[in-house]
């Protein structure tokens, strides 16, 4: 049976993606194909630890997503489906709409300043394109919801059964994002941004997240149960992926991406289902942050890779101006803005100047 309890460990794996996010992007500057997506790009790079980094991009969007799903469902327990409708609307659409006129633009004049181009006004989604999925997957379930109310609940009924007695059949959940890889077939797994794989993909990792928070507090012991099996598995396998005894087909690495899911949640169950001053801090912070740290990070770049330092020294200082100038900008303006707030997704004050929890 679901919960309304609220999972503090929902609310850490919403950040640590997030946050996973600010980091994979900088080090994009320092990878020989960043100029074919606009970003600045330093001379000497760093392919050595992207290539390591396989093991994050495998499993960080499809992780953001099914977190997304997860949320939903776990705010569905004790809020209605017309104020979800409209508070995903507000929190989901303002945000996006101010990053396609405002946000991309803005860091698109630093890229073309990067590279000499000629300045022109672009709009887009820049690295808020996921909204425009999540934003989907949530108006099709709550319509879903609103439809057919919990006619589905013996269903689920029937799965949580399994699920308390055979905590193994979560594996089971291996099956529809290798299909959508065998299907879809898209030449790089990682790359989500293709819609022809992104949307389908999203939607079956947005559904599992709905699913599994469903489900309750059975999936949460199962998986809790599974967790060091699951990561013995994982580790095993990326060793031989490693030394190229496995070969990394898509089919495959879906596979993969499902079990880091799964291993994450069990441990994220086992250690982090409890509130702290950190994670109310960056319940509230960290998607602001995430909004504004690309212009952030292009106006660092613009400076930083024209300095005379060290390749390493420059991806540091790049990521550390990176956070600090984001955090610094949340604190000092964007948590004061009052409206305006709404257009970086943020929560409301509470009658003492704190942050009220998200429950999306």
């Amino acid at each position: 049976m679901a919960s309304a309890v609220r999972r503090h460990d929902v609310d850490w794996a919403r950040s640590y993606a997030l946050l996973l996010l600010i980091f994979y992007h900088v080090l994009c500057s320092f990878q020989p194909w960043a100029h074919k997506l606009a970003i600045p790009q330093n001379a000497e790079l760093l392919e050595g630890p992207f290539k390591g980094a396989w093991v994050l991009n495998i499993w960080r969007i499809p992780f953001l997503f099914l977190v997304s799903g997860m949320s939903l469902r776990l705010a569905m327990n004790h809020r209605g489906i017309g104020e979800l409708l409209r508070g995903r609307s507000v929190r989901i659409l303002f945000p996006l709409l101010f990053g396609w006129a405002v946000v991309w633009p803005f860091t698109m004049y630093w890229s073309q300043g990067h590279f000499g181009r000629d300045m022109a006004y672009m709009p887009g989604p820049g690295h808020l394109w996921f909204l425009q999925n999540i934003y989907l997957y949530t108006m099709m379930y709550l319509g879903l919801a609103r439809l057919i109310g919990e006619r589905w609940r013996t269903s689920v009924d029937r799965i949580n059964l399994v699920v308390r007695q055979r905590p193994y059949g979560l594996y089971l959940s291996v099956i529809p994002l290798m299909a959508e890889a065998w299907i879809v077939n898209p030449g790089i797994f990682s790359f989500y941004v293709d819609p022809r794989h992104g949307y389908p993909l999203g939607f079956v990792c947005f559904s599992l997240g709905y699913l599994f928070a469903w489900l309750g507090v059975d999936f949460w012991n199962a998986v809790r149960k599974l967790r060091h099996g699951t990561t013995a598995v994982v580790v095993g396998v990326f060793s031989l992926t490693g030394v190229g005894i496995v070969p990394p087909t898509n089919p495959f690495i879906a596979f993969l991406s499902t079990l880091c899911m799964l291993a994450l949640l069990g441990h994220g169950a086992h250690r982090l289902n409890r509130p702290s001053p950190l994670l109310s801090y960056l319940t509230g912070a960290v998607f602001p942050v995430y909004i504004v740290h690309f212009p952030l990070q292009f106006v660092g770049a613009f400076f930083i890779l024209r300095l005379e330092l060290p390749v390493v020294v420059k991806f540091l200082f790049l990521l550390a101006s990176t956070l600090v100038t984001s955090f610094a900008l949340y604190e000092v303006l964007l948590r004061r803005l009052g409206w305006g707030r709404l257009l970086f997704g943020m929560p409301r004050f509470d009658r003492v100047g704190r942050f009220l929890p998200i429950t999306a």
